[in-house]
């Protein structure tokens, strides 16, 4: 044991209840899943962007991850292998600027949003980054016919009317 070490506690239990921790950090996040032959491409153009426009005001980490694909109608690894880019930003300060300037640059690689995350796409934009898009309405109707499980936000999202534009419940 180090000199300056020393045990404070003998303590037993949970880890969560006896090992300190700091308040946690919070943040908004941007997330986007790109074809994975795309995705070094896009991270490289998301770093040329951040370093002169936004490393003075934005001080967080950018986070990149590979996605297996999968046949899941909604997801966004649907088709193909993934890679993950995932832009971080304190949430005391306002990350409108940043995001919204990030935004168009990661949909020019194809990317798709994280569907929990920080994004401004609405139906009519993501029905068409999604081949079972069409097949998942009817299913979701089906499932809940009187919107129940719907809110402003996921009508956003989900919805939209046969000329194209974001509507009620069909």
């Amino acid at each position: 044991m180090p000199a300056d070490a020393h045990v404070v506690a003998e303590q037993t239990g949970p880890s969560h209840e006896i090992i300190p921790t700091v308040p946690p950090l919070r943040f908004d996040e941007m997330e986007y899943l790109f074809p994975l032959e795309v995705g070094m491409d896009a991270f490289q153009a998301v770093r040329e962007r951040i370093k002169p426009r936004h490393r003075h005001h934005v001080a967080w980490r950018v986070l990149v991850r590979t996605i297996a694909a999968d046949d899941l109608m909604l997801s966004n690894a649907t088709g193909h292998d993934s890679m993950s880019i995932a832009l971080l930003h304190n949430a005391e300060l306002p990350e409108d600027p940043y995001f919204a300037d990030m935004e168009p640059l990661l949909l020019d690689y194809g990317g798709r949003p994280h569907w929990g995350k920080k994004h401004s796409r609405t139906a009519a934009h993501l029905a068409p980054m999604y081949p079972q898009w069409q097949h998942f309405q009817p299913i979701r109707r089906r499932h809940d016919p009187d919107g129940v499980l719907m809110n402003d936000y996921l009508r956003s999202l989900l919805e939209q009317d046969q000329d194209g534009a974001n509507g009620g419940q069909s």
